[in-house]
């Protein structure tokens, strides 16, 4: 999104709501587009069974969420079809697991923005491949959650935009 927003908004972008679009922005004044460029973005990666993309195994720029059975059975459907037995998506920051028909999907939590009511700890997750069996193991990471909030708070962000974001860590 951010090397996009350097050649300007685009319908995507517009499309965000107001707190996401000013922490887009916020952090592209603040990041030289040369740094963003280091980074090697790919559209998805493969390892044997196992597919992985940031947020579904449809083509790129569909955003869609996996966060429900329809969704990870439509997931694991486009998997089946292109020959993954596995798939691993971020996006909704929601660590999950949907079996359908001998495909797996699974759906990572997130450091930045834990969204998981039941379980709001910042994650990332162990991927373990062996003889074409992938396994995905969630990770807690153990930080200063008021810190977190003070550092947000201390932002030059909207007062609305902070309020949304420190939701994440109450």
């Amino acid at each position: 999104m951010y090397l996009d927003l350097a050649d300007g908004p685009n319908a995507y972008f517009q499309r965000l709501p107001d707190w996401l679009r000013e922490t887009v922005e916020w952090t592209a004044r603040r990041v030289s587009i040369e740094v963003l460029e280091d980074f090697a973005w790919q559209h998805e990666w493969t390892c044997g069974p196992l597919l992985t993309a940031h947020a579904n195994p449809f083509p790129f720029g569909d955003w869609s969420y996996i966060a429900t059975e329809a969704q990870a059975q439509a997931a694991a459907a486009a998997l089946g079809a292109r020959g993954f037995a596995y798939g691993l998506f971020g996006h909704v920051h929601r660590h999950r697991t949907f079996s359908f028909g001998g495909v797996r999907v699974f759906t990572v939590g997130s450091l930045g923005q834990p969204r998981d009511s039941a379980d709001p700890a910042l994650q990332w997750a162990m991927i373990h491949l062996e003889d074409d069996i992938v396994t995905v193991t969630p990770k807690s990471v153990a930080f200063d959650r008021q810190s977190h909030i003070a550092a947000i708070r201390a932002t030059s962000l909207s007062a609305p935009t902070q309020d949304r974001l420190c939701e994440f860590f109450v």
